[in-house]
């Protein structure tokens, strides 16, 4: 198996695609010298509201050997800013997507077999796709849902010998 963790980010993102009204999703999180610039990688084509997702590695744990392989647990966070619209109840729809977004992530439980599993190393069993928090704040100058998503992949690597 290859090191490189970007077959698992892409994985990640494309699962996240598949989520009905997800809006736009970066594979890596987006930096810009303006509010403009940085907003237009969260407005979805023809949109003024945002609607805009990251993933980005938060921290990458190897352990021991089991059967001549290491096995990875990898730490991702999935960041998502949508515009505030009262009129709209925005927080239901905004808790709705959360739902929506889980429930593809519980569906796939290996990402299509690029990963072994969701889970961490101090897991007992199966855990999926947590929600960390959802809050608002001012992102691009926009009042904003911001959404924390937490992943955690584990895979096993090939251990070579020197």
């Amino acid at each position: 198996m290859s090191l490189s963790i970007q077959p698992v980010r892409e994985a990640i993102v494309a699962k996240l695609k598949t989520v009905s009204g997800i809006g736009v999703v970066n594979a890596f999180e987006p930096l810009a010298a303006s509010m403009d610039a940085l907003k237009r990688y969260y407005l979805p084509p023809a949109s003024k509201s945002l609607k805009g997702w990251f993933v980005r590695r938060v921290s990458t744990q190897e352990v021991g050997e089991i059967y001549e392989r290491g096995v990875e647990f990898t730490t991702w966070r999935i960041q998502g800013y949508l515009s505030v619209a009262d009129e709209g109840a925005s927080e239901i729809a905004a808790q709705d997507l959360v739902e929506s977004i889980r429930q593809a992530f519980r569906e796939d439980y290996d990402l299509g077999g690029v990963v072994a599993s969701q889970s961490a190393p101090s897991s007992r069993g199966e855990i999926h796709l947590q929600l960390r928090e959802l809050s608002t704040v001012m992102f691009c100058d926009v009042l904003c849902h911001s959404i924390r998503l937490e992943l955690s992949t584990e895979r096993y690597l090939t251990i070579e010998e020197p």
